[in-house]
């Protein structure tokens, strides 16, 4: 199962998370960009999408 982080200007980042623990609505998360800059967004949607038999779930995030 891939996760993916849609980021609030469409970009897309595929991401490891535990199978044992649940994101959820409204849940911020921490993320260190590639310039070592810290962002905190929090999650406005999630969608489980099926594309060609490969489960996925996208993960929209918004600035808090």
């Amino acid at each position: 199962m891939r996760n993916i982080l849609v980021f609030p200007d469409g970009n897309k980042q595929d991401f490891m998370y535990p199978a044992d623990r649940k994101m959820v609505l409204g849940q911020k998360i921490q993320i260190q960009m590639n310039d070592d800059s810290i962002h905190v967004l929090s999650i406005s949607s999630i969608e489980p999408k099926d594309l060609d038999g490969v489960p996925e779930i996208h993960y929209y995030l918004e600035y808090s």
